[in-house]
């Protein structure tokens, strides 16, 4: 029994580590107009710190460098 135990909680520690990846939807206004970015596979804290602005270097939306400090939040 022990044989059997020991390695389904070491299994369930495993999973429980991992983040949960997914697809998370920022949404953003610039100059009134009004887009959103997909970021797919992402853990919700990068996609929010790069959705927000925070820890990244400049952004760029088709070539363009955009301000991301115009109300962008993380759906």
């Amino acid at each position: 029994m022990k044989k059997f135990i020991l390695p389904l909680v070491a299994v369930g520690f495993i999973f429980a580590g991992t983040s949960c990846k997914k697809d998370y939807t920022c949404s953003c206004t610039t100059n009134g107009v009004s887009y959103d970015v997909v970021y797919k596979e992402s853990t919700k804290a990068a996609a929010a710190a790069v959705c927000e602005g925070k820890g990244i270097g400049s952004v760029e939306v088709s070539g363009q460098s955009v301000d991301n400090d115009t109300g962008c939040t993380l759906q």
